[in-house]
């Protein structure tokens, strides 16, 4: 809900959940979206109308490797913190590793070069420094 999701719907952007990232990362590539598709139903025609096939940077297509023949990974150029009050629920360094892998740079702390926030609840002290951000 909010902003964000009413954006991706809008244009059929597939809204998908952490789960597929934190998996795409195991698996060394991007999977198929349809298992991870996070909508309201009134919406999910639509989003999986839009979904793309297999391409260079789309599902199902491999991971970059480290080499410096191969093409940037799918989230080259963010910088992701990972943030979590109950280490129990949410293992960070399972989101931590996928995103590396995906080619995100993830650091430690919040600060104006983080991109994109992944958090268990809106109770870390990052969420309200993000949100004023």
């Amino acid at each position: 809900e909010g902003l964000k999701y009413d954006f991706a719907v809008a244009r059929g952007i597939p809204t998908v959940s952490v789960r597929w990232l934190v998996d795409s990362g195991s698996e060394r590539r991007l999977l198929p979206f349809d298992n991870y598709i996070v909508a309201r139903p009134e919406h999910l025609s639509k989003v999986r109308a839009a979904l793309p096939g297999p391409t260079a940077v789309g599902p199902g297509s491999e991971l970059s490797s480290n080499n410096a023949t191969s093409g940037p990974k799918f989230l080259s150029g963010t910088v992701f913190l990972v943030d979590v009050l109950d280490r129990n629920v949410v293992d960070p360094h399972d989101y931590e590793l996928a995103l590396e892998t995906l080619g995100a740079r993830v650091v430690a702390r919040y600060s104006d070069e983080v991109t994109h926030l992944v958090c268990d609840t809106q109770g870390v002290p990052s969420f309200a420094l993000a949100l004023r951000d």
